[in-house]
């Protein structure tokens, strides 16, 4: 029930506690609740909009993460990628009640849609590390370079294997994909390929359309494992920004109905 109302206005909860031994779980409630605000871009108290699933309501601004929230999810986002997603009985090695891992599984087991804005995640320094791959230049390219960010699709789809879409929301200052960019995404992207309720992931904020023989080329890729890519201009930059700004949508292509493709032909 943690944030997953699909109209949009999610009960707040703020504490659960045990009638038969008193114990009050509101600090794991608090580390739960600012996880799903990283995953749904509402991290400056605003509410997710655009996405089919809305996650949490706005949130008030005395609610800033703690040093605490981000030791309890540190904790908890390790244990279900090492549990890889599975149910295990209680061991006595663990850090937290057996409910509060239970609680946790169920609320990213639930996750269909995830929204990050990597402006945002790199403020994390406990939780940036399950989201980005590294946020450090490569060597040899200068001081300026301006290449997006990797986000850690594989670990993100290995916490939330239900989830169906993902956008990213690309940083002005490196936003830019060239060359080495679309070799990295290929690779990213036979990965991917393996995590069967994952649809389509959406970047936006890109500042370029990229050289049209790499796209090509990473196209060409996409079609062999049934994806594909759509680049198209995302914002008018006369109003919000002085460059023009493009979304890339790369989505797993519909399966064909061959049969009934067949009939339909034969019907004619």
């Amino acid at each position: 029930f943690l944030g997953g109302c699909s109209t949009g206005k999610s009960m707040r909860i703020q504490s659960i506690r045990c009638l038969r031994t008193s114990q009050n779980y509101a600090c794991f409630i608090t580390a739960i609740n600012v996880f799903l605000r990283m995953l749904s871009h509402d991290f400056n108290g605003q509410p997710t909009v655009g996405l089919a699933e809305k996650t949490l309501c706005a949130i008030p601004e005395r609610d800033v993460p703690s040093k605490r929230d981000f030791m309890i999810l540190d904790k908890l986002i390790a244990h279900q990628l090492a549990s890889h997603g599975a149910r295990k009985k209680q061991d006595p090695k663990l850090k937290f009640p057996a409910f509060v891992y239970d609680m946790f599984r169920a609320v990213v087991m639930s996750r269909k849609h995830l929204k990050l804005k990597m402006d945002e995640i790199k403020k994390c320094p406990k939780l940036k590390k399950y989201v980005i791959v590294s946020d450090d230049q490569p060597k040899n390219v200068g001081h300026h370079y301006n290449g997006i960010d990797f986000v850690a699709f594989i670990s993100l789809l290995r916490l939330c294997p239900n989830c169906a879409h993902i956008v990213v929301e690309m940083s002005f200052a490196r936003n830019m994909i060239n060359k080495r960019e679309i070799s990295v995404l290929q690779q990213i992207m036979i990965r991917v390929n393996a995590f069967p309720k994952i649809q389509c992931i959406t970047l936006l904020n890109i500042g370029n359309r990229s050289n049209e023989k790499w796209i090509k080329q990473f196209k060409h890729t996409l079609n062999k494992i049934e994806w594909d890519i759509a680049i198209k201009t995302q914002i008018d930059p006369s109003k919000y920004h002085k460059f023009k700004l493009y979304q890339y949508r790369i989505f797993r292509k519909p399966k064909q109905n061959f049969v009934a493709k067949f009939l339909t032909f034969m019907s004619k």
